[in-house]
């Protein structure tokens, strides 16, 4: 298969893709993207985003996250987030 370079966002396969740069809202030039899902704020900043934009993030230590549990039942083992 023939790769591309994505220009706009494109939904394939219940993934979307997004360029890696795009035009700043502000000026119009070229700015990078961050698709990690994640943006760290301050509480003002986070103020200004009111519409659903933005959710807070509970942190949450390693042991917490990657805690493992044993199913009773199965026998099996798997990952859990409390």
């Amino acid at each position: 298969m023939a790769r591309y370079k994505v220009l706009r966002p494109v939904e394939h396969n219940q993934k979307l893709y997004i360029p890696s740069t795009a035009l700043s809202a502000a000026n119009g030039a070229e700015i990078q993207v961050d698709a990690s899902g994640f943006i760290q704020l301050s509480d003002p900043e986070a103020s200004q985003l009111a519409q659903g934009q933005i959710e807070p993030v509970r942190e949450e230590t390693t042991a917490e996250t990657d805690e493992a549990t044993t199913s009773p039942a199965t026998g099996s083992s798997r990952k859990t987030k409390s």
